[in-house]
């Protein structure tokens, strides 16, 4: 944190943003542009989810901070349904080197249509 009270670079970041994504080919006139940075960052803050955020906004993480732990719900249904489809078995096995038997088939959550499991 020590080399940001001597840098611009949180500022200067939002800045870029805010000219690539929203400024970029405008001609504004002189009044309209507060109007239209305003409407830009309100945008940016609470209508487009982050990357970062997943599935929220910035705004829905500030006014919700339980949200940030949403990676490690992912995470967790993520490792749920690996072991759930490890645990399954179709009765079709493979050696693998070491004459390790394997199941072949795994669960998902889509079938194609047709498909007998």
């Amino acid at each position: 944190m020590k080399d940001v009270l001597f840098s611009n670079s949180l500022i200067e970041g939002n800045n870029r943003i805010l000219k690539q994504t929203y400024l970029k080919n405008k001609e504004l006139t002189q009044e309209d542009l507060p109007d239209y940075i305003s409407k830009s960052i309100n945008e940016y803050n609470s209508e487009k989810p982050h990357y970062v955020h997943k599935i929220y906004t910035p705004d829905e993480i500030h006014h919700n901070p339980e949200l940030k732990n949403t990676k490690l719900l992912f995470d967790k249904l993520n490792q749920q349904r690996i072991q759930e489809n490890q645990n399954y078995s179709c009765g079709k096995y493979v050696f693998e080197r070491g004459n390790n038997l394997k199941s072949k088939c795994f669960l998902s959550f889509t079938k194609p249509l047709g498909m007998k499991i």
